[in-house]
């Protein structure tokens, strides 16, 4: 089976010479700049006003449970409506968000100093369903505004920079905290909203309603919303293997979870070594997910072999595993930087390959789904292994091998599911094409 996804826009000079993509990719770097840099000023504030861990605790988990809640029908809006429009008015609101939360420092620093921690916590649960809205679309655009034989470079870029920007966001966020407040930091973040706003409104020509989601009406209930739901992700259903390589992503990202939550705990006890050397751990595998952003990008990979997806997690478990074993702090490091090269090169073949194999009018569906299950499946993941180690003693070596031993026997032993491998022979059609 060959999926057609059609795309009229050209790209000769390159992807920033597609003026479509270079103000959505500049619109999301410039924002997600501002927004990793209030991600840590709102938890260091809430930590050095309240002095509470429960709270800051609470703060959390309410964020994060609003943007499970708000992922179907974040999907369901992505195919129903223009996706440039929903990216605007999510990078509008997100502005008037902030800036109020800015202005609260300035009136309520005296008398009402007391509600600040509250209101932070109530906006940032607002930023965070927002933002839920805004990815499904951003996600789902990226065929529309891009040509076929460009859209592993396109996600390649487009990530590599958000990663860079994660990067310089969070190192530089403690030093604008400390020298000019988090009131600044704040108001810095709610300009890259709106500076995003602006140009994300210059995209042209990507104002169509998909069809196939506009028959049930515009009315809103829930049986609808759930029958729209569930017929968008039928178009996962109705490719065979499709289920299967959803499945085999979240098994990966929820193996994986327990290496990266309890690496402080292998960070003592096989270095004895604190905070500076776990940051420094996850700096390699952040700058080797970065390399394996690019290195796909610039067409090292020519999807010539679809399995090659799988030869990266089998890859990056292996330096998992080696990560693990090893008392060689060097080594470690290397390990971390090897995996992470692994880890872009297949998050950029699955992303690519969701694009390219899945009808558009249902793309905002699946990347809601998918944030859906992986963003419930991590605290769960968070949860048993804690327990986990417990039970092992706190030796993480073998809570590490063993997650990364699971995350290679599984792709491996579905490739003795027929529909699995049939999968593999559509992506081949599609990356020939």
């Amino acid at each position: 089976m060959t999926v057609k996804n059609t795309n009229s826009h050209t790209t000769k000079g390159g992807l920033l010479s597609n003026n479509n993509y270079k103000y959505l990719w500049t619109g999301r770097v410039v924002s997600n700049l501002g927004d990793s840099a209030q991600h840590i000023g709102v938890y260091f504030y809430l930590a050095h006003t309240t002095n509470s861990a429960p709270f800051v605790g609470i703060a959390a988990f309410l964020s994060g449970f609003a943007s499970l809640l708000s992922y179907p029908l974040s999907g369901i809006f992505a195919d129903r409506y223009s996706r440039k429009n929903i990216m605007i008015i999510c990078d509008t609101l997100s502005g008037f968000v902030v800036l109020i939360l800015v202005l609260s420092f300035f009136f309520m620093q005296n008398k009402f100093f007391h509600l600040i921690p509250y209101i932070i916590v109530i906006c940032s649960i607002l930023l965070s369903i927002i933002s839920t809205f805004l990815w499904p679309a951003f996600g789902a655009i990226i065929p529309d505004i891009v040509e076929r034989k460009d859209l592993s470079s396109a996600n390649s870029l487009y990530k590599s920079a958000i990663r860079i920007g994660n990067i310089i966001g969070e190192t530089t966020s403690g030093f604008i905290y400390n020298a000019f407040g988090a009131s600044k930091l704040f108001a810095f973040n709610s300009l890259t909203f709106f500076l995003s706003a602006l140009l994300i409104s210059r995209l042209s020509n990507i104002n169509i309603i998909p069809q196939k989601t506009t028959i049930s009406g515009n009315r809103f209930s829930l049986p609808k919303l759930i029958n729209e739901f569930r017929d968008g992700l039928h178009a996962i259903t109705n490719i065979n293997g499709a289920t299967e390589f959803f499945i085999m992503a979240l098994v990966v990202n929820f193996l994986a979870t327990p290496i990266f939550v309890l690496m402080p705990f292998q960070v003592a006890r096989i270095f004895g070594s604190g905070a500076a050397t776990y940051g420094l751990l996850m700096a390699s595998f952040s700058v080797g997910i970065v390399v394996g952003y690019i290195l796909s990008g610039r067409h090292l990979i020519k999807f010539k072999n679809p399995y090659i997806i799988i030869y990266a997690i089998v890859i990056m478990c292996a330096f998992f595993i080696l990560f693990a074993l090893s008392e060689n702090i060097y080594l470690s490091y290397l390990s971390l930087f090897f995996a992470g090269v692994s880890n872009g090169f297949w998050s950029i073949i699955f992303e690519t390959s969701v694009q390219l194999i899945m009808p558009k009018e249902s793309l905002g569906r699946i990347y809601s789904l998918f944030g859906l299950m992986s963003g419930g499946l991590t605290p769960i993941a968070s949860l048993f292994s804690g327990f986990t180690l417990a039970m092992l003693d706190n030796n993480t070596r073998i809570l590490f091998s063993v997650c990364a031993l699971l995350m290679t026997a599984f792709p491996v032993i579905m490739l003795m599911n027929k529909n699995f491998v049939s999968f593999f022979d559509v992506l081949r059609n599609n990356y020939s094409e």
